[in-house]
């Protein structure tokens, strides 16, 4: 009832030519990565004498930074404002008063957390950070003061030091404004850390990161020297030849064409020669114009007896000679 029957494979790209179109250009797109990535690893396979001492050289220096670097310590205190005596109704009691005590807190996070006071902490505990806040968790005024570096006793040295300085702030305040002593904010220590937690953030990320950027280095090397070396061996073996050597085929295959052409010539002048014996048998005189065998074209050396072509001896008569050549075209035809 006018819901959307549409079956839920159905193209979004209307055609079914152009569903086909895209599905075979993500296919070939998925290949080629599969191809890059291949091609890839069998380039590291090559270059194993350098990806094997480079990840070696990552774990090392890993190592190194882990030692090195070491791990951080943190210890905190939190600290809660409480409203002055004439805040509080005779007999009443103070904690259900410091709901507006909150913007006092602002204030006294600001004052502790001042530039001077943390260039004091930097100078006294070089390495040691600090870090003074109001605790937005909840809506009652607790100050929060947490220290951190790469010493336990300096940690806890900085977290005594601004939990005294965190009175003193407030007071100073107070004493600045000339509010009575009975009207004043008090405030009062609720934790402090005995202990330090030790912190392996940090070092494990250097860590990591130094591994991870030598091991990056290294494959990035091994690919592009796999690459010079495949580029300068595919240069080598289309590299042009000599012209000595190029003027060698260009030779042969001249000189295959003038063998073709004689093989040619030869077997032209085998058919002449055999119809001209033809003839001759026949009692015919050969047809004007035709050319004569190639024995009897190639003549022979001054001082030596003309050869007919065939066999005739030196000397001989016409007569002998027309006899002899009748037999030798009979026994030319008989062969072929």
């Amino acid at each position: 009832m006018g819901l959307d029957t549409a079956r839920p494979d159905r193209c979004p790209w209307g055609s079914a030519s152009a569903c086909r179109t895209h599905r075979t250009a993500t296919a070939a797109r998925r290949g080629d990565r599969l191809m890059n990535l291949a091609e890839t690893l069998r380039g590291l396979r090559r270059r194993w004498y350098i990806v094997v001492p480079g990840i070696v050289l990552a774990i090392a220096i890993a190592g190194a930074a882990w030692v090195s670097i070491g791990p951080a310590y943190e210890r905190s205190a939190r600290q809660l404002l409480i409203p002055g005596e004439t805040s509080v109704p005779e007999g009443g009691n103070p904690y259900l008063y410091i709901g507006g005590l909150s913007q006092a807190a602002d204030v006294v996070v600001l004052a502790v957390g001042s530039a001077n006071t943390l260039a004091d902490v930097a100078e006294r505990y070089p390495g040691t950070d600090v870090q003074v806040t109001r605790d937005t968790s909840t809506a009652s005024p607790v100050i929060v003061v947490t220290a951190t570096g790469p010493s336990d006793a300096a940690v806890g040295a900085v977290v005594g030091w601004l939990v005294d300085d965190t009175a003193a702030v407030l007071d100073r305040l107070q004493d600045e404004q000339g509010i009575a002593a009975d009207n004043r904010i008090s405030v009062n220590t609720i934790t402090v850390d005995d202990h330090s937690t030790v912190q392996q953030k940090n070092r494990l990320t250097m860590t990591a990161l130094v591994g991870a950027g030598v091991v990056v280095v290294t494959i990035i090397a091994a690919s592009l020297i796999d690459g010079l070396l495949i580029s300068r061996a595919r240069r080598r073996r289309v590299a042009p030849a000599s012209p000595t050597t190029a003027a060698e085929p260009a030779a042969d295959a001249a000189s295959d064409v003038d063998q073709e052409a004689a093989d040619a010539a030869d077997l032209r002048l085998d058919a002449e020669a055999d119809a001209d014996a033809v003839e001759h048998v026949r009692g015919r005189p050969p047809r004007a114009g035709r050319s004569r065998s190639r024995a009897t074209r190639e003549k022979p050396p001054v001082g030596e007896a003309a050869d007919d072509g065939f066999g005739g001896p030196p000397g001989a008569t016409d007569e002998g000679v027309g006899e002899m050549d009748a037999v030798a075209a009979g026994a030319h035809l008989a062969s072929r």
